[in-house]
């Protein structure tokens, strides 16, 4: 069993929030843990890939995750879901990836299906913040973002 930290940060109506979890990975391969504060949820399920959900107090959904999460060629997801599961269709503003060490690298966000994003980059080993604002068509603004180890 090993654990690892992962930090989660999403901003919602002018509420910043950011929650450290502690994970501890099981023999099966699959991560769960919750927390609770200012009314989100934020979880972390799986490992290949860990999947990152924020529910933001709207009741909107963002779920990530990189894969392979190797060096090299990468595809990062997000998808936006309604408080019923359904897609919400969202216009991303600005989706970027930002190294521990470097500069800041934007994501050129391809839709797949509504609500349904991806980016393909070259990723290089160490952490990783995936960050995402963007807004629903009735000008809900969002701001989530994740993080991610890429190991060799």
């Amino acid at each position: 069993m090993r654990n690892v930290v992962r930090v989660l940060i999403a901003l919602s109506g002018g509420v910043l929030i950011a929650v450290a979890l502690i994970l501890m990975f099981r023999d099966s391969g699959t991560t769960e843990r919750e927390g609770r504060t200012g009314g989100q949820e934020i979880s972390v399920s799986g490992e290949d890939p860990a999947i990152y959900t924020i529910t933001l107090p709207t009741g909107i959904s963002v779920q990530g995750f990189v894969q392979p999460g190797r060096p090299g060629a990468n595809e990062i997801h997000l998808t936006f879901l309604t408080e019923n599961g359904t897609p919400q269709r969202v216009e991303i503003a600005r989706f970027r990836g930002l190294p521990a060490a470097g500069d800041p690298v934007a994501l050129e966000a391809t839709e797949l299906a509504p609500g349904h994003f991806v980016a393909q980059e070259d990723l290089g080993a160490g952490s990783w913040r995936f960050e995402v604002h963007g807004s629903t068509p009735e000008g809900t603004q969002m701001r989530a973002y994740f993080e991610e180890t890429i190991e060799e």
